[in-house]
């Protein structure tokens, strides 16, 4: 029998004007019937920022037999020896039609299902450092239905929240790069590292 169907994923990245690397990473990894994806903002700019993203990004690639709030626990870990990093980790298992979501800070992430995007909420704490005086603190997994016919963004603070207030289903389905580029145009800051993933 054939494999569930798992969304398809365009993921757009530009760094910081002043700075070579960017300190912001996408993830997208397919493991069976799962899809994980991920959002991940190294705090700041520059080659400290990019260490802490991608280390994060490392910890969260393990997919294959391991549930996304192991990945996390170990991100967290391994992201104290950084700077830190703000994140959005979402995981679609399409056999089981459900959408695992988690994150910390000032990242977004929202399911494109009916007439407006149902935003994800994320506590306002460091992947690597939690909260002061709750640096052991981990972010919460929170499972929710996945609906058949639906699709998802994601973007780091390098992308105005502003981009939630246009994006449409209608939009990323009938044309899933176009829809990601032209809300990327608009909408990513010129001082900033960005990046905006979009899977439908």
């Amino acid at each position: 029998h054939s494999e569930p169907s798992l969304p398809r994923v365009v993921t757009l990245c530009r760094p910081h004007p002043q700075e070579r690397n960017s300190g912001d990473v996408a993830l997208a990894l397919r493991a069976g019937s799962r899809l994980r994806l991920a959002v991940i903002d190294g705090l700041g700019h520059g080659d400290a920022a990019a260490q802490a993203a991608t280390t994060a990004a490392a910890a969260l690639g393990v997919v294959q037999g391991e549930a996304l709030g192991a990945a996390v626990a170990r991100a967290h870990q391994v992201s104290a020896r950084t700077r830190g990093s703000a994140f959005a980790a979402l995981e679609l298992d399409a056999s089981r039609r459900t959408l695992d979501a988690t994150g910390f800070g000032n990242v977004r992430a929202a399911v494109l299902s009916g007439d407006r995007p149902s935003t994800l909420a994320f506590v306002g704490a460091v992947l690597g450092h939690g909260l002061p005086g709750r640096a052991d603190l981990l972010p919460r997994v929170d499972a929710q239905p996945w609906p058949s016919s639906g699709a998802l963004i994601a973007f780091t603070d390098g992308v105005s929240r502003a981009a939630l207030a246009e994006v449409t289903l209608a939009a990323v389905k009938a044309d899933r790069f176009g829809a990601a580029w032209a809300l990327f145009r608009r909408h990513a800051q010129a001082r900033d590292d960005a990046t905006l993933l979009v899977a439908s």
